[in-house]
């Protein structure tokens, strides 16, 4: 069986998020059946108090999503799914949000020669 990994940012803040996560998931008892989704044991992850709810009257717990494609992106892992919903009140695709993904260069050249200076987007592409 696989157990998934939390991956740290270089952040200060996030470092300290994710220190208290660690922290939290170590000291958590786990009572009963362990939690299997798609092979990965997600028990320790889902079982500890979600930190949307730690820092609720703060800010929202937000994620980056990865993946190149809406069809690789994380929430396609059922796993990484039941996560992510659990911990995190707000969401944004990483790699999906890039100009290449959303600027429509054609739309744009169109609106800068008709005199519009707004960049073209699309986002049927992130969703």
């Amino acid at each position: 069986m696989n157990r998934l990994v939390l991956h740290a940012s270089k952040a200060p803040l996030f470092r300290w998020l994710f220190f208290l996560t660690v922290w939290t998931l170590a000291t958590s008892a786990v009572h009963g059946q362990r939690i299997v989704v798609e092979e990965f044991d997600i028990t320790d992850a889902v079982s500890a108090p979600p930190l949307k709810e730690a820092y609720a009257n703060y800010f929202l717990m937000g994620v980056g999503l990865n993946g190149i494609s809406v069809e690789t992106d994380t929430v396609n892992s059922r796993a990484m799914s039941e996560i992510i919903k659990h911990h995190f009140n707000s969401v944004t695709y990483s790699n999906l949000m890039k100009p290449a993904y959303l600027l429509d260069q054609e739309g744009s050249i169109k609106n800068f020669e008709s005199g519009n200076p707004e960049p073209a987007v699309k986002f049927d592409t992130v969703i």
